[in-house]
């Protein structure tokens, strides 16, 4: 009688399963010809991703982001990202149609106009326009083989629910080969201009914390916050992405080196200037060598050079020397080297 009763509930339980699916698939058939069926193949999708204020929200945007980004490579299409303020305008733009999907943490259960995915991660869901429910059949297909069946999301998302402040780890005596999520994009870069990619790696943690999405009051933009009209220049348009971001930062890295040759510098000192310029510019950097030539000082030492700067928005200073570019308030690059120096050496402890 056991057995009996078992495979009969076994047997109750198939039949709902497919019953089920019948009436999803044939919801699903209905709305495919009812003239609302489209195709992502070939073309731009546009998404937002709205998450909370803190730093490892800004984590999960980057998780949400290598998805969106692996999606559409499946599907074939270009990826374009729309920085929205708030859910209200992301909601607003999906049922208007200017987005095509809307990657969410802690949405409402429901949402007019609006049509959910299956909520992955427990809080991450993607949301389309309730008229494309094909796509949302897409979606929770490719979300359910990815998220739940592949190793290689499990690793992925260990990376972004990591702690990576140096100096907790480096105090705690923590050895680790992983120093960001994007340690393998940062390693092709910087041993492309010959640089420790520890060393990027710390720059790039001053810059944005490993955050795809931070962009400053100037509008610099991504991991190591280049200039959107920077990038337009370098061919790269979508300074979000974290291979373009790093491929153009390090790119003016390597530019600015040639300012600071290490036929006339040491090596760490032209490591030090090339530093100040990312953060100042090169021009800036030169006005304060020539004060610090006047004062009679060695302007290849970037301390002696670093001195100098507090007076470079002084009136005598202006008067005595001539600057290319005048009064600089440099209260930023005072610390920003020495900053990212001792970042650097947390980093050579964690990963030596």
């Amino acid at each position: 009688m056991p057995h009996i009763k078992t495979a009969y509930l076994k047997a109750a339980l198939t039949l709902i399963i497919l019953v089920l699916a019948g009436c999803r698939d044939s919801r699903m058939r209905e709305l495919r010809h009812s003239g609302h069926s489209q195709t992502w193949s070939e073309q731009t999708l546009r998404c937002t991703i709205i998450v909370g204020p803190t730093l490892r929200d800004s984590y999960q945007f980057g998780l949400a982001y290598e998805l969106l980004s692996v999606f559409c490579e499946t599907k074939e299409c270009t990826l374009e990202i729309c920085i929205l303020d708030s859910l209200s305008q992301a909601i607003d733009s999906i049922r208007s149609g200017g987005l095509d999907i809307a990657v969410l943490t802690d949405a409402p259960d429901t949402l007019g106009g609006v049509i959910q995915s299956f909520s992955y991660d427990s809080s991450h869901t993607w949301v389309v326009n309730e008229d494309k429910a094909d796509n949302l059949h897409e979606v929770n297909l490719w979300l359910a083989h990815t998220v739940n069946s592949s190793q290689e999301y499990i690793d992925l998302k260990k990376l972004f629910e990591t702690s990576y402040s140096p100096f907790k780890r480096a105090g705690k005596g923590i050895k680790t080969k992983v120093i960001s999520p994007y340690d393998r994009v940062i390693k092709k870069y910087a041993k492309e201009i010959g640089w420790d990619w520890r060393m990027v790696a710390a720059l790039i943690y001053h810059e944005s914390h490993f955050t795809i999405n931070t962009v400053s009051k100037r509008g610099a933009q991504g991991l190591m916050q280049v200039m959107p009209m920077v990038g337009d220049s370098y061919g790269a348009h979508n300074l979000m992405d974290p291979d373009e971001n790093i491929k153009v930062g390090t790119a003016v890295l390597r530019k600015l080196q040639h300012s600071y040759p290490t036929s006339k510098y040491s090596p760490e000192e032209s490591m030090k200037f090339t530093l100040a310029a990312y953060n100042a510019g090169v021009g800036r950097i030169a006005d304060c060598k020539k004060v610090a030539r006047a004062k009679g000082l060695d302007d290849t030492i970037w301390e002696n050079v670093r001195s100098v700067i507090p007076t470079m928005a002084d009136e005598a200073t202006l008067e005595n020397v001539e600057t290319k570019f005048g009064a600089f308030y440099g209260k930023e690059v005072l610390g920003y080297v020495n900053a990212i120096l001792g970042t650097y050496q947390a980093f050579c402890s964690i990963c030596p």
